[in-house]
């Protein structure tokens, strides 16, 4: 079971990045999600803590990269923080 979560996630991240080189947006964001927390879910199984680590990282990313791109943040003022760490 485990060789083919881990066989998945490798074919949809690189699926996901082919997505992204040909631009087909916002589809290739929504395949490399569901590549990376296939391979959390593998991280967990197996106890590969630092694919957990980067794959959880990049899921976080990609989030909130949607999350933006859906307008979620629109109305959050962002430049009190980043005054904050100026």
């Amino acid at each position: 079971m485990t060789k083919t979560i881990e066989w998945i996630a490798v074919l949809i991240s690189i699926y996901g990045a082919v997505l992204t080189v040909i631009g087909i947006d916002p589809y290739n964001i929504y395949v490399l999600n569901l590549g990376s927390l296939l391979w959390v879910i593998w991280g967990f199984i197996e106890r590969k803590y630092s694919i957990i680590i980067v794959n959880f990282g990049m899921l976080s990313i990609y989030v909130m990269g949607t999350a933006h791109r859906m307008g979620l943040f629109d109305s959050i003022d962002v430049s009190k923080f980043i005054d904050f760490f100026s």
